[in-house]
């Protein structure tokens, strides 16, 4: 414990202040230097340091370890000193004061400095378990050992599925983590160990779960490797999801044109890691030929329970399709023109319809295959044809290797359709308070599109700022490119502009939409700065934003100054900022007059300064 100085000494002490001043009685008294941490194990830091000596000689030094709270003398009369201190906990920083004491009891000024003891490598962490079946729930939590916990900076946990030597590993600092990364129907191995500061890897706990059932995911790279008349060979991957659920895969094929017409029951088979190393191979027959079929890959679990199939498309041997016996046509809708046709039902090689049609306007044809069902029947609907337009329309069969049977043409006239949205809306310039934007007119029936309505929309504030009137504007079919100018927006605003097309009767198209955000503008000053709750140190002031682009407004700039300082202070501001803004000077004067001044920081520039004046309250 340190010394208590006597009373008289004390006097003594005073007097002297009194006649010859302090700093001549300082300068009787020798100086610490250099204090420091010589070096450190880990439970002992060794602390070094340099003495400058005065006219008073030196007796000894007081240490105290602040942290524990120990004070110990130490005696050394070197320029040059040394002491140890021991019984510390590794891995911590601790704060000592070294002060002089000289002859007569009188004290030196103390000297401060921080030490470090060197990292142990921690033991195992206690109470290691794993909660969970597997799942995006399931969690792995451990507390801290109880040797060393303090060395711990990070956490290593890795884990490892059975019958497997690589392992997955990351660092935290928690002592609970989600475990989004496990597969099913696995048995993992997991181990937690402490990592010091300086990479030190500690004692490992360890622990193991064996995740629940799932259901596997898709196989993968399902191709074809081979065909015939009657069979098709295909290869594929486990699935990336669940592979370890795998129990068996079952292999159907679908005839595209004729329904599922039968499971192939002896491709269905247990799962064979050897057999699928590197890739998994199976034949499917016997087929019926001339088809286009999907074959589908299904893995299912030890329950029977199916996962997503993988699906490739294939065929076999062709021969010629007969012509349709039949076409008709006719219009169902405005913008549609249903044709149908009956085909030869003994004919299985019929396998799509392609049908083709082309309007007496731009002369654009237009194709599309078709599935022929069961008995070589089929509909289609042609959409999006041109109003008051006749069109060609023309039906044949083809195989699924393209042979084409005879081709059968009929003529059919279609209705009106109401406008298409117009194109390519896009934004020329945007200022402060203005945008012009400009679109094209629609490319398909633009006959159709007479008028033109803009809706604009304050998505700032979620506001209708204008809507067109009915009637809108009159569209310009024979201009490649419309261009439109409004003003009266606010400034620093995100706008939302909807464009749509309107028919001689009236029909809207569907909206063509454009964003944009106005540029910056410097704002007007703040609005009723006030002061509320002074105090002896503090006040708050209050404020509404600027009356004039307050959405611009990136920071607010307080000044508030006596007569003999000024500080700033910087608050940060955006267009979201609350319409009040509240803020508190805590570093003030008792008893003194303030003045301050509040500019709002806009685009680059300062407002006109909102003032006011307060007086802090006395103690």
């Amino acid at each position: 414990m340190r010394e208590t100085v006597p009373k008289a000494m004390t006097l003594l002490y005073l007097v002297l202040v009194a006649c010859f001043g302090s700093g001549t009685l300082a300068q009787s008294l020798g100086q610490i230097k250099n204090f420091r941490q010589v070096e450190g194990t880990e439970d002992t830091i060794t602390l070094g340091w340099d003495f400058e000596a005065g006219e008073t000689a030196l007796t000894f030094y007081t240490l105290l370890n602040v942290e524990e709270g120990f004070e110990t003398n130490v005696k050394c009369p070197l320029e040059s000193c040394t002491t140890v201190v021991d019984f510390l906990n590794a891995c911590s920083e601790y704060h000592f004061d070294l002060t002089p004491h000289f002859g007569g009891a009188t004290v030196g000024n103390k000297t401060s400095t921080t030490g470090h003891t060197s990292d142990v490598v921690p033991g195992m962490p206690m109470n290691l378990e794993v909660e969970g079946t597997g799942d995006s729930n399931t969690t792995i939590s451990w507390d801290a050992p109880t040797d060393n916990p303090a060395c711990i900076g990070e956490y290593q946990v890795c884990m490892r599925l059975e019958g497997e030597t690589d392992q997955e590993c990351f660092n935290t600092t928690e002592t609970t983590e989600t475990l989004d990364m496990l597969q099913l129907c696995s048995h993992y191995f997991f181990t937690v160990k402490g990592l010091t500061h300086l990479g030190g890897l500690g004692d490992e706990a360890a622990t193991d779960l064996k995740t629940a059932n799932g259901v596997p995911g898709e196989p993968q790279d399902l191709q074809v490797k081979e065909w015939g008349p009657n069979y098709v060979t295909v290869t594929f991957h486990d699935p990336l999801t669940n592979p370890l659920c795998v129990d068996i895969f079952a292999f159907t094929w679908h005839d595209h044109a004729h329904a599922t017409l039968g499971d192939s029951s002896s491709t269905t088979q247990a799962l064979n890691a050897q057999r699928c190393d590197p890739i998994c191979e199976n034949t499917i027959a016997p087929l019926p030929p001339c088809r286009n079929v999907t074959i589908s890959v299904s893995a299912s679990n030890a329950a029977g329970v199916v996962g997503i199939a993988a699906s490739v498309e294939t065929s076999t041997e062709d021969l010629d399709p007969s012509a349709p016996l039949s076409v008709d046509a006719k219009p169902t809708s405005p913008t549609t023109i249903q044709v149908s046709w009956t085909g030869n039902p003994g004919d299985t090689c019929a396998y799509e319809a392609e049908v083709c049609w082309i309007d007496e306007v731009v002369f654009d044809e237009q194709c599309q295959d078709i599935a022929v069902e069961g008995d070589g029947s089929g509909i289609f609907n042609i959409t999006d044809v041109l109003p008051c337009t006749q069109y060609e329309i023309s039906v044949v069969f083809r195989s699924p290797r393209g042979m084409e049977s005879d081709l059968t043409r009929l003529v059919q006239a279609t209705a009106d359709v109401e406008p298409n949205p117009v194109i390519d809306l896009q934004i020329v310039d945007v200022g402060p308070t203005d945008v012009t934007y400009k679109y094209r007119m629609p490319d398909v029936n633009p006959q159709c599109a007479v008028d033109i309505k803009d809706k604009y929309l304050d998505v700032t504030d979620n506001s209708l700022l204008t809507e067109a009137p009915a009637s809108g504007r009159k569209a310009n079919v024979d201009s490649p490119m419309s261009t439109v100018h409004k003003d009266g927006l606010l400034s620093c605003s995100d706008y939302y502009i909807e464009v749509t097309t309107l028919s001689p009767t009236g029909l809207e198209s569907t909206v063509a939409n454009v964003s944009f955000t106005t540029e910056s503008a410097p704002s007007t000053q703040p609005q009723h700065l006030e002061t509320h709750d002074i105090q002896t140190t503090s006040v708050v002031l209050e404020w509404l934003k600027p009356k004039e682009n307050s959405r611009c407004v990136t920071e607010y700039k307080l000044t508030v100054s006596n007569t003999t300082t000024s500080n700033d202070y910087h608050i940060p501001a955006s267009r979201d900022s609350p319409t009040k803004m509240t803020y508190e000077v805590d570093d003030l004067s008792s008893c003194t007059e303030y003045k301050a001044y509040l500019t709002a920081i806009a685009s680059g520039s300062a407002s006109d300064p909102a003032f006011t004046a307060f007086k802090t309250l006395c103690p």
